[in-house]
């Protein structure tokens, strides 16, 4: 259970999840144009252990990664038996497949949204708007 008493150790508005460094950088770059703070973690569970000691607005989460994967992440971030901080954080898919498969696997995962890649800054901007504002 979480410890409800713990100080998060960053108050980033979003934590971008990517095992590929280029798609970090490039979700990056996009969220500071558009005004919003950012951590990047390189997998799931790099994810899920930030998620327990930093707090966020929203998570940009890509679904295909090794180790533990977006859906696996989610579920975990979802779980009351996990440690972070908020389990009710916005989690918005990253993923180059946005068929209605894909997206009916990301809802049951527990994702409140998709945006597709390549990231395209208005697409971008309206989720965000959506979940964390501005």
């Amino acid at each position: 259970m979480a410890d409800n008493n713990a100080t998060p150790t960053s108050t980033k508005d979003v934590l971008i999840v990517d095992d590929n460094k280029i798609n970090r950088i490039v979700a990056q770059r996009l969220l500071e144009t558009l005004g919003y703070s950012c951590d990047v973690a390189v997998d799931g569970r790099a994810a899920v252990e930030q998620l327990e000691h930093s707090s966020y607005k929203a998570v940009l989460m890509d679904v295909q990664m090794p180790e533990l994967d977006g859906f696996e992440a989610t579920r975990l971030i979802r779980s009351s038996d996990s440690r972070v901080l908020n389990h009710d954080i916005p989690i918005i898919a990253l993923t180059a497949y946005a068929g209605d498969d894909d997206k009916a696997k990301c809802t049951a995962a527990g994702m409140n949204d998709y945006v597709g890649k390549p990231l395209v800054l208005e697409e971008l901007k309206a989720k965000l708007t959506k979940y964390v504002g501005r």
